[in-house]
């Protein structure tokens, strides 16, 4: 009894790494690059939602979604996994360490914009040149 959503999400493993792999293993929002995995990569879907990619999938297959796999007829799983891949093919994607991608989701909502991960990163860019400042400083005074 396996859980829909979690299932549909391998369809999204290979567009995950070209998206990794375009923005050269580096976060868009604090420039941290994957290195023997200690920096945790993500792929975001900009402008749109897995949730919103999945029902398109089903409406456009004329599929009824089921929250647990076993409610599907078979070959009916198979026909959404390949129409979300093929989805994906339109769908831009922006790479974020895990960290800020929660956090992204956490402040802006599940629908988090393109302008809003713009946002994000000029407050982070802000919060460490201030931080950067108070560390010059007290090395300056001491």
């Amino acid at each position: 009894n396996t859980n829909t959503r979690k299932y549909l999400r391998q369809a999204t493993e290979s567009w995950k790494r070209n998206v990794i792999d375009k923005a050269g293993k580096t976060c868009f929002i604090t420039g941290k690059k994957q290195k023997n995995n200690k920096v945790f990569l993500t792929a975001h879907h900009v402008d749109r939602t897995f949730n919103s990619i999945c029902k398109e999938a089903h409406r456009n297959l004329n599929i009824k979604y089921h929250n647990s796999t076993t409610e599907y007829k078979p070959g009916e799983l198979q026909a959404v996994l390949a129409e979300i891949e093929r989805l994906h093919r339109d769908i831009e994607g922006i790479c974020l360490c895990k960290e800020w991608h929660d956090r992204l989701h956490k402040e802006y909502g599940p629908h988090a914009t393109l302008d809003d991960i713009r946002e994000m990163k000029r407050n982070y860019r802000k919060m460490n040149h201030e931080n950067r400042c108070k560390v010059y400083k007290s090395k300056r005074s001491a």
